[in-house]
């Protein structure tokens, strides 16, 4: 078998898509590649230009979250996210020092998001709290757009009423968790260490998850850019240094690649054509 890693594998593999492109019809054909293969693609790619147009390689996230993860465990481990996994009976000592280390990607994916969770339950909790007890009124329009939200499908909201929604929530709510928030820092060292958490680790993390799987490239190189200074956390500073190279190949997508990355219009016509005939 074919070493993965050798250019002359990397250019066969590149040929081939080409040639699968060409034979569905489509005018590109974007490959997922890891950090470390990226570089070696991107510099096929680059030296034949005209013989692999509209072949796009692509960084896949698996790496990058990877990397991440070991950050965010050198950060916050020693400072009760470790004790918090292992005492709360979730994991074992040995798989959360895996996971902190950036090298179970499976059970890391899963822990952060219900340590998210569990963080923000106990923000909002708390925030409830302090406007009960600081004579915080919380408009009503509020409650109706949380029970909407929890009660009916997301997919079934129109763009008019998401626009909607978040236009009541980040005009009466967001000012008081701003404030909440500012309390809570000046009086809690606790409460910064954990709310910095959640808001320059965790939600960058859920940025970059959810562009990446519902693809948003607009989102995903803010959320990519506000995880970066966590590579260098993780000691992975050759990724830092091909961070470049990756951003400098987006900057320089095809006008038209951009727009249909952005849309996801990457159909195949002539699937398309042979599933009309199948349902005559």
């Amino acid at each position: 078998m074919a070493n993965p890693t050798d250019y002359s594998t990397i250019y066969t593999t590149l040929l081939r898509s080409k040639e699968v492109m060409s034979a569905l019809g489509q005018s590109y054909v974007p490959i997922m590649f890891d950090m470390g293969l990226l570089v070696k693609t991107l510099e096929v790619v680059w030296s034949r230009c005209d013989e692999l147009m509209g072949v796009i390689p692509v960084e896949g996230g698996m790496h990058m979250l990877m990397s991440v993860f070991a950050g965010i465990g050198f950060m916050y481990g020693d400072a009760g996210l470790r004790h918090l996994l292992t005492e709360s009976g979730l994991y074992a000592p040995a798989t959360v020092t895996n996971i902190l280390a950036g090298k179970d990607f499976d059970r890391g994916l899963t822990v952060f998001k219900l340590d998210d969770e569990a963080l923000t339950i106990r923000f909002l909790k708390n925030f409830e709290v302090w406007c009960y007890d600081n004579s915080k009124e919380i408009h009503q329009e509020v409650f109706s757009v949380l029970k909407r939200l929890q009660t009916e499908s997301c997919s079934t909201f129109t763009e008019h009423e998401i626009t909607e929604m978040c236009s009541i929530l980040s005009n009466h709510i967001v000012p008081l968790m701003e404030e909440f928030r500012n309390y809570c820092r000046n009086t809690s060292p606790t409460f910064k260490l954990w709310g910095d958490y959640l808001t320059q680790l965790s939600t960058p993390l859920k940025l970059f998850i959810s562009s990446t799987r519902s693809p948003n490239w607009t989102v995903q190189p803010f959320a990519k850019l506000q995880l970066t200074p966590l590579l260098f956390a993780a000691n992975r500073n050759i990724y830092v240094e091909r961070r470049v190279i990756f951003d400098l190949n987006d900057i320089f997508f095809d006008f038209y690649v951009f727009t249909f990355f952005k849309r996801t219009i990457f159909q195949n016509e002539k699937s398309e054509i042979l599933c009309q005939n199948l349902k005559k």
